[in-house]
């Protein structure tokens, strides 16, 4: 009974973008396969925990995020998030792969000047884990921005599949 595991972050190291855009965190997958438990589709979630910039400060943007399959959007793959400053959400995923095909993670940043960032896939989904120093930084970047928006939605930290995806106050408890 084999499991391929998929976990990947979109993780902008702050591009320099138009007009001072930038974006810290992204897009991130976490898929399983495993021939008996999902009959050997790839079922997981698909989401962005992402902090968008100008030389302003927060700034509105829509991040959307994808699976592409042999270079092909896996349709039920596709979601987008918007906020202002702060864009985060999760979805459920399933999609067809086998270990062989090529698995990317795309993503796609629309910044309310109307710039945008052009998609971007992150190949080889397969090999990448979730940094868990991201989480820590977005938190210490913009906790005055963050902590109000996300922590006041949840009773306790953000977790997706069993990763904290964002640690609310108490801090890391």
């Amino acid at each position: 009974m084999a499991t391929t595991t998929v976990a990947g972050v979109m993780a902008m190291a702050a591009p320099a973008l138009a007009a001072g855009d930038t974006i810290t965190g992204g897009c991130f997958a976490v898929v399983d396969r495993n021939n008996v438990l999902t009959n050997g589709q790839n079922q997981g979630h698909l989401g962005d925990l992402s902090v968008t910039r100008d030389a302003n400060g927060p700034v509105s943007a829509t991040v959307t995020c994808y699976i592409e399959v042999n270079g092909i959007e896996q349709p039920g793959t596709r979601a987008s998030f918007t906020g202002d400053g702060v864009q985060f959400g999760d979805n459920q995923i399933s999609f067809s792969a086998l270990s062989t095909d090529d698995v990317e993670l795309c993503q796609d940043v629309r910044f309310a000047d109307g710039f945008d960032t052009g998609v971007t896939c992150r190949p080889d989904v397969n090999d990448v884990v979730v940094p868990d120093i991201l989480i820590p930084a977005v938190n210490r970047l913009f906790p005055d921005v963050i902590d109000p928006v996300v922590c006041s939605l949840f009773t306790g930290d953000l977790t997706v599949a069993g990763f904290v995806i964002y640690d609310c106050p108490p801090y890391n408890d």
